[in-house]
């Protein structure tokens, strides 16, 4: 599950603490529901395509392993 962190700071570090603790993406304030929208959603496509990635590896691994 991504972690975004939406917020008004705006100093470099702070941005750069959020990634170092786990954050995905650092939003500023102020920004649209449209623009949240967007970024969660695409968050959401990678997390599938490496779900989906992550199980393709693995039904090949089984794959290989049986014969």
């Amino acid at each position: 599950m991504p972690i975004l962190f939406l917020t008004a700071e705006i100093e470099e570090q702070d941005r750069i603490e959020g990634f170092l603790v786990g954050g995905d993406d650092y939003i500023l304030k102020p920004f649209s529901i449209e623009e949240l929208q967007a970024r969660v959603m695409a968050h959401l496509r990678r997390e599938q395509r490496q779900s989906d990635q992550k199980r393709e590896m693995q039904k090949a691994s089984r794959s290989t392993s049986v014969g």
